[in-house]
Formats: structure tokens, sequence, C-alpha cells
């Protein structure tokens, strides 16, 4: 009996002292086979930039130029800024005004004036005002 007992405890101690040991598919993956070489990803085309038809560009070269138009004489009223101090620029229906203007109203009316050009969709305003310009 006494034998038995002595058997089934160095069993146990066994299965114990096994417990910190990892599982045997995690022993195999921890240390891959040295021959295998890493796989490299498969190369991936370079992805080709949208190039505006021509039909968009000549659109947007009448957008910006009557923008220009409108910038240089809005309704009437006297010119947002002088010839020069203004660029405006579009692309799909948006109007991006770059320069200087001598005041803060004078850079809105530009928006309002670029704003009201049939074909403009929004206005980007990154005039900037600069004293006596």
């Amino acid at each position: 009996m006494h034998r038995a007992h002595a058997v089934l405890a160095a069993v146990l101690a066994t299965q114990i002292a096994a417990c910190n040991d990892p599982a045997p598919e995690t022993r195999a993956s921890a240390n891959p086979p040295a021959a295998t070489p890493p796989r490299a990803a498969p190369a991936q085309p370079p992805v080709a930039e949208a190039k505006p038809s021509p039909s968009s560009v000549v659109a947007d070269l009448a957008l910006s130029s009557r923008g220009k138009q409108a910038l240089a004489a809005p309704d009437g009223a006297p010119p947002v800024a002088a010839s020069g101090s203004v660029e405006v620029a579009a692309s799909n229906g948006v109007v991006t005004l770059y320069g200087t203007v001598d005041a803060p109203s004078t850079k809105e009316r530009a928006a309002l004036a670029a704003l009201s050009v049939e074909g403009v969709r929004s206005v980007v305003n990154n005039l900037v005002v600069v004293r006596g310009s």
C-alpha cells in the first residue's frame, strides 16, 4: 500500500512540475526552424491618382476667371481688391482666394463676391489682412 502511495505521489509531483512548462504546441512554435525564410508580402501596384479630365480643367479655369471678374466689379460696388493683390483658384466648384487685402470687411466682401458666382459651391478664403496693402 505504501508503495502505491509513493508511485501516485511521484506521478502527481511530475504533473504539478509540468504545470509551469509551456504546452508542447507552444514550445514548438516558439522556436521555428531557421531554414524557413520569412515570406515577403506581394508587391502592391502604385495607386494612380485620378487626373482631371480636360473638360473639368476648362470648367475650373472658366470659374476662376468669373471669380476674378466678380472681385474686380462686384455688382456695381467698388472693387474688392486692387488688381494683382488677390488670386483666385477653382477646382470642382470650390473657389480659393489667396493674397492680401487692407481690411477684414474687404476680406468678407471678397468671399461673398466669389460665392455669388454661378457654379461656385463653396469658397475657401485664405486672404490675409495687411493694413495699408
